[in-house]
């Protein structure tokens, strides 16, 4: 359930940013399909290694991490095709994913972990 619900919430952030700059909703299925397919890729192996810390501060920044790093990439990418990707305004939107990757790594430890943070920690030494 985790791994389902905590993506969407970078995803729709992004499409919406996307919305709200270019006016445009066409991004929302196109960003549902490619944000889904990069979280397998990407947000899959870091959530494999967040079962293991079961931390909320790693689910954040693993949250954080996997929402950003597809942008960071492509930024990458047309930097060295287009002359110069790193714009303020491209900054500003791999701020607004990473927050909102971010919030999404909290929503993963809040339907993985919080329930056996509170059985470990009521539980007898």
């Amino acid at each position: 359930m985790a791994l389902v619900v905590a993506p969407a919430l970078p995803i729709l952030s992004l499409a919406t940013v996307y919305w709200l700059n270019t006016g445009s909703k066409a991004w929302f299925p196109i960003l549902l399909v490619f944000g889904y397919l990069f979280f397998l890729v990407l947000g899959v192996p870091i959530a494999a290694m967040l079962l293991k810390k079961r931390s909320l501060r790693h689910c954040l920044i693993g949250g954080g991490v996997a929402a950003a790093a597809p942008l960071v990439l492509l930024s990458f990418l047309s930097l060295f095709s287009a002359g110069s990707a790193l714009t303020s305004q491209t900054l500003a939107v791999v701020g607004v994913v990473f927050l909102a990757g971010c919030v999404g790594g909290g929503v993963f430890w809040l339907i993985a972990f919080a329930g056996a943070q509170e059985a470990i920690a009521s539980s007898p030494p």
